[in-house]
């Protein structure tokens, strides 16, 4: 058990932070669909402002925003890992793609870089889950 001063109010902060960027990252897509990008928005702007109002429930030390912040922070880790993946198969089932070495590299270096913004969601998600609110 951690002692009471090391309770940890930085993924609660952290979510709240990253709220405003989400929201962003959705207003500013460019997608060629008029559909997926209305999709795209809610989504976005779902996690946005669910992280926003989890984030602050848990500066408050609620279980339930731990819980929600452990459901957003496994969505962030699927989702650029996801990503990655589905990108990766999509550039190498692509018949216009051109399979040569250096192709195949950058292919996989824009599948790392994507994979890698997954990590930080990855480990923040397994600190919740061994974090109690209560410790405080």
């Amino acid at each position: 058990m951690h002692p009471k001063s090391e309770y940890h109010r930085w993924p609660g902060i952290v979510w709240i932070v990253l709220a405003p960027i989400i929201a962003l990252m959705a207003v500013i897509s460019t997608v060629e669909s008029q559909e997926v990008y209305y999709v795209q928005l809610w989504s976005f702007a779902v996690v946005a402002l669910l992280g926003f109002i989890f984030g602050i429930a848990f500066l408050f030390k609620t279980e339930a925003a731990r819980r929600g912040l452990i459901i957003l922070s496994w969505v962030g880790c699927i989702y650029f890992f996801g990503s990655s993946i589905v990108g990766a198969g999509y550039s190498f089932m692509s018949s216009g793609v051109d399979h040569s070495f250096s192709s195949i590299l950058f292919v996989l270096a824009v599948v790392a870089i994507i994979a890698v913004q997954g990590i930080p969601f990855l480990l923040m998600a397994r600190k919740l889950t061994h974090m109690r609110c209560t410790d405080a």
